[in-house]
């Protein structure tokens, strides 16, 4: 996808270059290129995806796709060094700062099911106590055959503690399944 947003890029500025060069049109050459960056804006919005209210995705891969349509743009334009810094500096980005922000930022799951003859919030209140601030819990249908329980996925950032966690979950009244 990013290889044809990049060649798209360039045949824009090559298109405003070739207009103006040999057609002698007295246009401005980068408003084809102005239009491509707005453009390549909307089509990375569409990739931008919010779930569960919190959490969003897509960015990294929007970001990227402007950043290529840039490139592309310098590339059609002549700018090749410029290009290449830009295309070494995306690719360092996305290959190796990813994976170290994904080995600092990795999460597990929990699921576990509340009794709903107990108080409910009470339940979640102790459990959001043991949580960090960045934990997700998001309420679901459950998955035991087991009469009056809610299913409750649990997300925790820091995985370090999770054991820590579950144990100080497994001591709350209320929680029938995990």
């Amino acid at each position: 996808t990013q290889i044809l947003v990049c060649i798209g890029s360039a045949m824009t500025a090559l298109t405003g270059l070739y207009v103006c060069n040999t057609l002698n049109a007295s246009d401005d050459i980068l408003r084809l290129a102005a239009q491509v960056i707005s453009g390549i804006g909307f089509l990375g919005a569409g990739m931008i995806i919010v779930k569960n209210g919190s959490l969003i995705t897509g960015l990294t891969t929007a970001a990227g796709m402007w950043a290529t349509a840039a490139i592309g743009i310098a590339l059609g334009y002549g700018f090749y060094i410029g290009a290449l810094i830009a295309m070494i500096a995306c690719v360092f980005t996305t290959a190796f700062l990813t994976r170290i922000e994904r080995k600092r930022k990795q999460s597990t799951h929990l699921y576990i099911e509340i009794d709903l003859t107990k108080n409910i919030n009470d339940i979640l209140d102790k459990i959001r106590n043991e949580l960090d601030s960045e934990a997700i819990i998001e309420t679901v249908s459950p998955k035991s055959n087991v009469a009056n329980t809610v299913g409750i996925y649990v997300t925790v950032s820091n995985i370090r503690t999770i054991e820590e966690i579950k144990n100080h979950i497994d001591s709350i009244d209320g929680i029938v399944v995990w």
